[in-house]
């Protein structure tokens, strides 16, 4: 999921990217996002979905998706 770029003076202006996280939300599934990395100066995560009431399993593999990537901390080149 990539960020957008924040519009700091006006308030964000994300446009409409909540049809990614409404279909699991409407179903009940938990969802999380694990950061993937830095992308034109802006944070990138990928959005990983759970069956119904799997938040252990979700959290779980979150986990095993950032051990695997090692990435540390990522600091968004944006923020001074």
């Amino acid at each position: 999921s990539p960020a957008w770029v924040s519009t700091l003076g006006k308030g964000d202006d994300y446009g409409d990217n909540s049809w990614i996280t409404m279909a699991p939300a409407i179903a009940g599934t938990p969802i999380g996002t694990v950061p993937m990395g830095i992308a034109e100066g802006l944070p990138v995560g990928l959005g990983v979905v759970a069956k119904a009431n799997d938040e252990i399993v979700l959290v779980s593999a979150l986990a095993q998706i950032e051990r695997a990537l090692d990435l540390g901390f990522l600091k968004p080149t944006f923020i001074k």
